[in-house]
């Protein structure tokens, strides 16, 4: 009769054990929701991207096809032919070599050519020093074997 007494006394109410199973259904449900908004989530942002690239794509092709057709525009207005007939709406004519003037200039005043990079004949200095074209591990490994050469007072 003990035991059951004391059996009895350390035995949860139902109404408790209930409210057990309840709160780990809604803890269960809960830790579902937040997985499925995260899911939620990172889907709407991945289909967003998907149309960003979409609109970007199409706006690139767009764009190249107008490149595309000013190109030809520019070199349909800059052919010869094109080119001829608009200087002779101008007043221009082609040019006659016998009525061609030839007019002699003081070499002084004659613009020398701007010089851009330096005469071919001097050496560039290297972009990369010798001394940084060595790895760690080879400047380790020679000076590992430097102290042991001094060590065994073997002059290199």
């Amino acid at each position: 009769m003990m035991d059951q007494t004391l059996l009895q006394a350390y035995r949860e109410s139902p109404w408790r054990t209930q409210l057990k199973w309840i709160g780990a259904g809604l803890a269960v449900l809960a830790v579902v929701a937040l997985i499925a908004g995260i899911y939620l989530t990172v889907s709407a942002q991945a289909t967003e991207v998907g149309y960003q690239i979409t609109y970007l794509e199409k706006t690139r092709e767009a764009q190249t096809l107008e490149i595309a057709s000013l190109r030809a525009e520019l070199a349909s207005l800059t052919s010869a032919s094109v080119m001829a007939q608009r200087a002779r709406e101008l007043g221009f004519q082609p040019a006659d070599m016998s009525q061609a003037l030839y007019i002699a200039v003081d070499p002084s005043l004659v613009r020398r050519e701007a010089q851009l990079a330096p005469p071919a004949s001097t050496k560039p200095e290297p972009l990369i020093k010798p001394a940084y074209k060595q790895s760690l591990w080879d400047w380790m490994v020679e000076e590992v074997l430097q102290w042991r050469i001094k060590g065994r007072g073997i002059k290199p």
